[in-house]
């Protein structure tokens, strides 16, 4: 992913977390890398949230997402910036988890992982054995070596936001 001069101030990084730019937890969601990331948002909200919002109303919808949002970029923020605070000692355990967590990182998805908690929870019972299936997905998402612009850690912070509020 090709760095943006804005990314360093609203994206979501180790950097920002270190330097104290706490608001990267909000800015990072309204950003995304690409037309596509946008639209993908975009088309995820459209048929999770109408269910979602339709069972539990306008407000409660958009604490939903909202809550999943933050508190998953605070996950992501936390883990990035412990890793930036490990000593020098361990740097051969640091620098590969620099490389995996501490990447800037953009994207609407991580609320969207709190509507699909509450799209799966909130819906039959067939449903919920699905949640567990993505529950598992993101957990190993997070152990599996990625991009460090991908915000595993974060989707599983909404994620587990989202089921925490249905």
């Amino acid at each position: 992913v090709k760095e943006k001069p804005y990314d360093v101030y609203l994206a979501l990084s180790d950097y920002g977390m270190k330097t104290g730019q706490l608001w990267q937890v909000v800015t990072c969601h309204l950003l995304h890398l690409n037309v596509w990331h946008l639209l993908a948002d975009l088309l995820g909200l459209w048929f999770l949230g109408r269910a979602v919002e339709g069972r539990l109303g306008s407000r409660r919808f958009l604490f939903l997402y909202a809550t999943a949002a933050v508190a998953g970029a605070v996950l992501q923020g936390i883990v990035a910036l412990g890793i930036v605070w490990l000593p020098e000692s361990v740097e051969s355990v640091a620098a590969p988890l620099r490389d995996r967590f501490g990447g800037p990182v953009v994207g609407a998805s991580v609320g969207l992982c709190g509507v699909l908690a509450g799209f799966l929870l909130g819906g039959p019972r067939a449903r919920k054995g699905l949640f567990w299936v993505a529950l598992g997905l993101a957990c190993l998402l997070v152990l599996l070596p990625t991009d460090p612009n991908l915000a595993h850690i974060a989707h599983l912070g909404g994620l587990l936001t989202g089921a925490l509020l249905m």
